[in-house]
């Protein structure tokens, strides 16, 4: 489980203010900013290996539920798994 700032929205964000110097715009004149959005992420395959229970009220409530992330490293893969994961050049 991780609770944390949405990166997704940082780099959108921090994209914006590169285009701001680039414009001529002093970095120094550029307030700084703190995140403002957040995520909050179960792995449920994690939590199953540690023999904890996650409420489905609180998984209701998470961003994103990882049900097999571990499998997307290690492989073998899930049904339906892009083929863009099979990485041949590790074989």
């Amino acid at each position: 489980m991780a609770y944390g700032a949405d990166f997704a929205y940082i780099w959108r964000e921090s994209a914006t203010l590169v285009d701001k110097v680039l414009r001529g715009a002093k970095a120094a004149d550029i307030p700084i900013q703190q995140a403002t959005r957040f995520e909050l992420m179960v792995n449920l395959q994690a939590a199953k290996a540690l023999g904890v229970t996650i409420p489905q009220s609180f998984l209701t409530r998470a961003d994103v539920v990882l049900e097999w992330a571990a499998a997307v490293l290690s492989g073998p893969y899930p049904a339906g798994a892009p083929a863009s994961w099979r990485d041949t050049s590790r074989a």
